[in-house]
């Protein structure tokens, strides 16, 4: 008898992935409530993550070290894919200024408490630091299908909404191929290019370290260069 000639080919996986990602109401409204969380990191640390697409924990692991404030660069070391240079929003790089004590170190942990990193729970996995004071404003913001992760789906899916293209997407957030979670994202890139060819005005700005002010009407240089979208 003749066998199955396809008994040897696996199925195809099928993808159940999440796909869930912040509006910029519901982002704004996400980051206001942070301000007032007991943790005073919080809200630093949820903006850092949605205006440059960081995994919790690359973002969570910042030292000052890390931080080049004139090439507006974050160096990450803590990465599923390797160390990479993350651009910085001209935001991201005003609040952490702002937050820097004059005695940091460059080992110094920007978001996390100096006196936790004995723990080795935390140096491996740096965002659980902020799981509970994440949960509590998320809960507050009517956000409760939200997980940090889906900070980063934010950021990525407003990049491309803003005209990114995928290889420097996919450089800048450590992405490796179409099999990776991000990828529906991804499908909509073909939408913000059709909206781009449609629209009558050019874009004033093609640096994806400024997609934030990219998104916000009317697309002006005014506006580019001087009203962020989140804060």
């Amino acid at each position: 008898p003749v066998g199955n000639p396809v008994s040897d080919v696996s199925r195809p996986k099928i993808r159940n992935g999440r796909t869930r990602f912040l509006t910029k109401e519901e982002a704004q409204n996400l980051l206001d409530i942070a301000k007032e969380s007991p943790n005073r990191k919080l809200h630093p640390y949820l903006l850092v993550m949605i205006h440059t697409g960081m995994r919790p924990s690359e973002a969570a692991g910042l030292t000052w070290g890390d931080v080049a404030f004139e090439a507006r660069l974050a160096k990450l070391h803590i990465t599923k894919t390797g160390m990479r240079y993350v651009p910085l929003t001209e935001k991201v790089e005003e609040v952490l200024r702002n937050l820097r004590p004059s005695d940091a170190r460059n080992g110094t942990p920007i978001f996390l408490p100096l006196a936790r990193m004995k723990s080795e729970q935390l140096r491996n996995v740096p965002c659980r630091h902020f799981k509970r004071a994440f949960e509590t404003a998320r809960n507050k913001a009517g956000l409760e299908d939200v997980h940090l992760h889906d900070l980063r789906h934010t950021a990525a899916s407003h990049l491309l909404l803003a005209g990114e293209d995928l290889k420097t997407l996919y450089e800048t957030l450590g992405l490796k191929g179409l099999q990776n979670p991000l990828f529906p994202f991804c499908q909509m890139q073909p939408l913000a290019t059709n909206f781009y060819m449609r629209s009558s005005e050019k874009r004033t700005d093609n640096s994806w370290c400024r997609w934030l002010s990219v998104m916000l009407a009317p697309r002006s240089k005014a506006s580019v260069n001087n009203r962020p979208l989140l804060t």
